[in-house]
């Protein structure tokens, strides 16, 4: 990983164990598995999207924070991005704890039906393939479809253990989406 990135080996260690140690990324034991953690989420994925709504409007995040007199056309710009820059951390936000739940479920049902270890997967990853999934299908119908997914004997399912990435997979949920009906 230290070539990909132009830094020694004894700098990834480094590095990656302060992730750890400030509890930003985790390792699975068994595996040695690195993934993130919700205060990743939160500290950094959040700040960046905050910044990126600001950063992607006329006025940059530098100008929202100048001092305007009130009631001139600037600080009237500036009330509009910060209003619309909370809805958009909100309903980022809201889709976060979404995302959460299904993966919470996921996990649950998992250890539940295939193995008494947590599965491990790539966060990030995963969270990107759900975020439109959720959007278009729903939570409820999400849940639904882990079901029909731990359900069923389909070899392609069996030979990925039923990861999350499999679930995930458009092939997948157009499958199950049309098993349900």
């Amino acid at each position: 990983m230290g070539d990909l990135i132009g830094i020694s080996g004894t700098s990834v260690y480094a590095i990656l164990n302060k992730l750890i140690s400030s509890k930003l990324i985790e390792k699975d034991d068994d595996t040695r598995y690195l993934r993130t953690t919700q205060l990743w989420f939160d500290t950094v994925v959040m700040k960046r999207l905050h910044l990126r709504k600001l950063s992607g409007t006329k006025e940059s995040s530098v100008k929202t924070l100048k001092k305007v007199k009130s009631d001139t056309k600037e600080s009237l710009d500036n009330k509009y991005i910060y209003k619309n820059t909370n809805k958009n951390v909100a309903k980022a936000t809201s889709t976060h704890k979404e995302i959460q739940e299904l993966f919470d479920y996921y996990k649950q049902e998992f250890m539940k039906r295939i193995s008494s270890n947590a599965p491990i997967f790539n966060w990030g990853l995963c969270e990107k393939n759900v975020k439109p999934l959720i959007s278009k299908i729903g939570l409820i119908k999400m849940k639904k479809l882990v079901d029909l997914y731990f359900n069923s004997n389909n070899e392609l399912y069996k030979d990925n253990a039923y990861s999350l990435s499999c679930f995930l997979s458009a092939k997948t949920i157009h499958k199950l989406n049309i098993l349900k009906k």
